[in-house]
């Protein structure tokens, strides 16, 4: 299994429009989501390059997002609750200290999907 095979579904991969920019989870610049994979088969970033590539990022990193992910983008409810950060267990807490920008990207996704929720488009609270 590659590294691009732990990146489960998110809730908003199928609602996403192809003119968004995705914050990168490592150094937060927007990445247009159209812009080609790399062999890995995740975007890589423009600016810091990061992508699932071993060399692009360690394996603890990497396992802090796909732990991320796995706990907010690809869970429903989670999605829907979002990162408090005052809230959150020390676990938690360290792994985005792995992953500096990954609640810049979460909430980027949270925003457009209570936007399209308000706009009568899907809820996440339905899954």
């Amino acid at each position: 299994m590659s590294r691009a095979d732990s990146f489960g579904p998110c809730v908003r991969y199928s609602n996403m429009e192809w003119d968004e920019k995705h914050p990168c989870y490592i150094c937060g610049y927007p990445i247009p989501v159209t812009i080609p994979y790399c062999k890995c088969g995740i975007i890589k970033c423009p600016k810091c390059g990061a992508c699932a590539c071993p060399s692009s990022m360690s394996e603890e990193v990497f396992e802090a997002l796909i732990t991320l992910r796995n706990k907010y983008c690809c869970n429903p409810i989670n999605f829907a609750q979002g990162i408090n950060l005052g809230l959150e267990p020390k676990k938690i807490t360290k792994l985005l200290e792995l992953v500096p920008h990954y609640k810049t990207a979460l909430d980027y996704c949270r925003n457009l999907e209570i936007g399209a929720a308000k706009k009568g488009g899907w809820n996440v609270r339905d899954g």
